[in-house]
């Protein structure tokens, strides 16, 4: 993305540059109540997304595998579920800053070896109270490990909650995207995003070096 401008005028392609914009406009022209919902597995490449939003939502929803760190940080029992215990002082440090805009499960449904792999019924209610009352949705990451389908009920009755909210929605994310396809939902969208890894740094107010190339 880099190397060929070096060689030959270049240009965004139409789907990249309509990403680029509605992210970026996310941001900017922000309509609230503004509710992000962060799931997945990567802890790692989502806490700065978070700190980020933490500015500019009125509530960020956690779930997925990050929602573990989270929850230890808080002092959670998790029993065996997956915990980046590394990156537990900055999860720690982000509830503090975050004050009640930060949501955690609440109630969850675990795996025969005790691992948490979906959000509870409790949740799926919490959550669905602040999706019902937003203006702005932005969702990127399974709440759960919705390969499996006895673990995603949270994702999918959340994917269902957002499309059906009134609100401005913008899915973001492989595996989210998976979802909203399976259930047939992709017209209910106001924005399905192809971008994963690159729209979350873009969230995270990172440069983006393809897209200073072509500045």
């Amino acid at each position: 993305n880099v190397a060929i401008t070096e060689c030959l005028p270049s240009y965004p392609g139409l789907t990249f540059e309509k990403d680029y914009q509605i992210l970026s406009q996310l941001l900017r022209h922000t309509a609230h109540p503004f509710i992000t919902i962060i799931g997945g597995a990567k802890v790692k490449d989502k806490l700065p997304v978070i700190k980020h939003l933490i500015q500019k939502a009125d509530r960020l929803l956690i779930g997925g595998e990050i929602a573990n760190t989270f929850l230890a940080a808080s002092g959670v029992e998790v029993e065996k579920s997956a915990v980046d215990e590394k990156l537990i002082p900055i999860a720690k440090e982000i509830l503090t800053r975050a004050g009640n805009k930060i949501v955690l499960p609440t109630d969850y449904h675990f795996s025969p070896d005790r691992q948490i792999l979906d959000i509870g019924t409790k949740t799926i209610e919490q959550f669905g109270r602040y999706i019902k009352g937003a203006k702005t949705i932005f969702w990127n990451g399974n709440l759960g490990k919705s390969e499996d389908p006895v673990y995603r009920q949270g994702s999918d009755e959340v994917a269902k909650m957002i499309c059906t909210s009134g609100a401005t929605s913008i899915v973001g994310g492989g595996n989210t995207s998976e979802i909203i396809s399976r259930l047939g939902l992709k017209d209910r969208v106001t924005f399905l995003s192809s971008g994963g890894g690159a729209a979350l740094k873009l969230l995270a107010g990172e440069t983006l070096p393809g897209v200073e190339a072509l500045r």
